[in-house]
């Protein structure tokens, strides 16, 4: 086994991964060029975001194994959370070279997905190491590690499950990753076996703790048989892991015997006990096969010259006692909304399309449904106009004539309402837009739906709409008063026959 991939600890052999490594990527370049193609600004604009997650980067690919080497893979996690919102995602290649298999295998990838998932695998690797390197064997030392294990086996369950919406190669086959994920819980499981082994509790409650670490190891066993990446040495290390902890089970299971009055299956036990104790190639199981030998050496003299039990041809089945599981990957890496923005004021070119094609839209719109029948209407009135020429000697106008004149008053009524209702549909479009987008962006969340605001993209339609409507308020201010000043004529009066009186000057009467 190669030391550079495996720690140990007073506890047990344990595993740390190996973090992934990378090729330098000159990231200020690429996001320059990135920037300069697919955005309405140029790079200058952004230079000091830029040059931030460059260097992000830089201190994440070689970190130290620390808290601070952590806390600069969250730091560019988090850029690249903001990266995906900002940018396509096949842009920039990435290159990662694998360190799990005898070869170190390399695979380059445009895809800002993947190298987030690739920085999320790394993060994993980093808590298993840092559990390794924290484990003294002191009870918070324990606690530390336990902790660590179920953080780095939640990212590496994180990886398997996210990475089958790649269009990309996966960062690891989902064999391999179920494989990492079931050794980091072995471990935690691993901890809280030798806490108890500490604290002297029950060895039936031992046992149970142990069974559990043998039945993770099984899983752990499995999936790296099946996977492409874990070498065979690593394998064998998992194998006599799982033995050992077999044998400290049933020797733990024959100590709850004895106190039982059990000796037969006790004896039984311990025989198990040391037949997965041979099968086990660790450092500590010569010294802990000696323990399994002395102590069937002495049972088997016990049963056979006093208790004389029969050996039973089955033991019982053990119950597991599972006290550890992957840790929620939102309590473990910084969400979006809790980062320092970057390219906060960035429009893509293809946004600025879109905005600038649904402009168009709502321009056609208006100008089919509200302002092409306005000057239709308009046109009508004009040439109705020209009919209505007064003369300049006061004259009679017929009933037939005065019915026509009220007919034209209603027919504004009508067109008014006809406007109105014209107005009010293009409202509804407005607001029903506004629902979509507010539907959509709830649906996929801000980090997909990136398009602007309806209400901001719409703000001139707003105003135009809202000054319309003062248009056709004044309009029917005016059409009411014009039609109480002609209900309040006399139409008797200006229908009857004028007659003007008969001059009586003597002057005219004699011509």
């Amino acid at each position: 086994m190669s030391l550079g991939r495996i720690r140990w600890s007073k506890m047990s052999e344990l595993l740390g991964i190996p973090l992934k490594r990378t090729l330098d990527v000159d990231f200020a370049a690429e996001l320059s060029k990135l920037i300069d193609s697919t955005s309405f600004q140029t790079a200058s604009f952004f230079q000091s975001d830029i040059s931030k997650v460059a260097a992000a980067r830089n201190n994440a690919i070689t970190p130290d194994i620390s808290i601070n080497g952590l806390d600069a893979l969250k730091t560019y996690y988090a850029m690249l959370l903001q990266l995906e919102r900002k940018f396509p995602d096949n842009q920039i290649e990435f290159t990662w070279f694998q360190t799990l298999s005898q070869k170190s295998l390399g695979c380059s990838q445009y895809s800002l997905q993947w190298e987030k998932l690739t920085i999320i695998y790394n993060i994993g690797c980093m808590y298993s190491l840092l559990a390794l390197d924290s484990n003294n064997d002191s009870v918070e030392s324990l606690k530390t590690s336990c902790l660590y294990f179920q953080n780095s086996a939640g990212c590496f369950k994180y990886v398997m499950k996210h990475q089958t919406n790649l269009k990309t190669m996966p960062v690891m086959d989902n064999s391999t990753a179920d494989a990492l994920a079931s050794l980091m819980l072995a471990q935690a499981q691993e901890c809280f076996w030798f806490k108890a082994v500490q604290d002297k509790h029950k060895d039936s409650l031992i046992a149970k703790l142990s069974q559990q670490i043998v039945d993770f190891y099984s899983e752990a066993i499995s999936e790296a048989q099946r996977g492409k990446l874990i070498r065979n040495d690593w394998i064998n290390h998992l194998k006599a892991k799982k033995a050992y902890f077999s044998a400290v089970t049933s020797y733990r299971m024959s100590l709850s015997f004895n106190e039982k009055k059990q000796f037969g299956s006790m004896v039984k036990a311990l025989q198990k006990a040391l037949q997965f104790v041979n099968d086990s190639t660790l450092s500590s199981q010569a010294k802990f096969r000696t323990v399994i030998e002395s102590t069937l050496k002495e049972a088997q003299r016990d049963n056979d010259f006093i208790y004389l039990q029969q050996l039973p041809s089955e033991l019982p089945k053990i119950k597991p006692a599972l006290m550890v599981k992957p840790s929620s990957i939102v309590t473990l890496l910084p969400s979006i909304e809790n980062s320092d923005q970057l390219f906060k004021d960035l429009i893509p070119v293809e946004v600025m399309d879109y905005c600038t094609a649904y402009n168009e839209r709502q321009d056609k719109y208006i100008e089919q449904r509200v302002t092409n029948p306005l000057i239709s209407l308009n046109k009508l009135l004009k040439e109705s106009m020209t009919t209505f020429q007064i003369p300049q000697e006061l004259i009679t106008i017929s009933e037939a004539e005065l019915v026509q004149y009220e007919a034209l008053l209603d027919n504004l009524h009508v067109n008014n309402k006809n406007i109105q209702s014209e107005l009010g549909k293009a409202e509804q479009v407005l607001k029903e837009e506004a629902f979509s987008d507010k539907q959509l962006r709830l649906k996929h969340g801000t980090l997909h739906w990136t398009l602007p605001e309806s209400s901001t993209v719409n703000a001139t339609y707003y105003e135009k709409l809202k000054k319309l409507k003062e248009y056709l308020d004044q309009g029917s201010a005016i059409d009411k008063q014009t039609d109480e000043l002609f209900q309040s004529i006399d139409k008797k009066l200006i229908t009857s026959e004028i007659k003007l009186p008969e001059p009586n000057d003597s002057l005219t009467n004699m011509n």
